[in-house]
């Protein structure tokens, strides 16, 4: 399976600029609505690898690639780790 996402340019708050200002006293605090925290994300593509191979009827091996492209931009969700490419492998059962 190969899985490409294609986010484009929009635009969004600066959220770290606003934690930022909520909780560090040397930078100036911004309201939620403020146009000061308003920015253009850039557009970006991730990509997907996974390949799965049925060993038996009810077992099967994976091996798993995640962001391809190493997209690591920390600013696109305060709320998300800043992943960069990721290899999972294992099995999967089926009982």
């Amino acid at each position: 399976m190969l899985d490409i996402n294609y986010i484009g340019k929009k635009k969004g708050r600066d959220w770290l600029l606003y934690y930022d200002g909520l909780y560090n006293p040397d930078v100036a605090q911004y309201t939620y609505y403020s146009k000061d925290l308003l920015m253009n994300y850039a557009p970006y593509t991730t990509v997907r690898l996974r390949f799965n191979y049925w060993v038996t009827n009810k077992a099967s091996v994976f091996f798993d690639v995640r962001n391809l492209t190493e997209y690591t931009d920390i600013s696109r969700s305060i709320i998300e780790p800043a992943l960069g490419k990721q290899i999972i492998m294992g099995l999967d059962l089926e009982i």
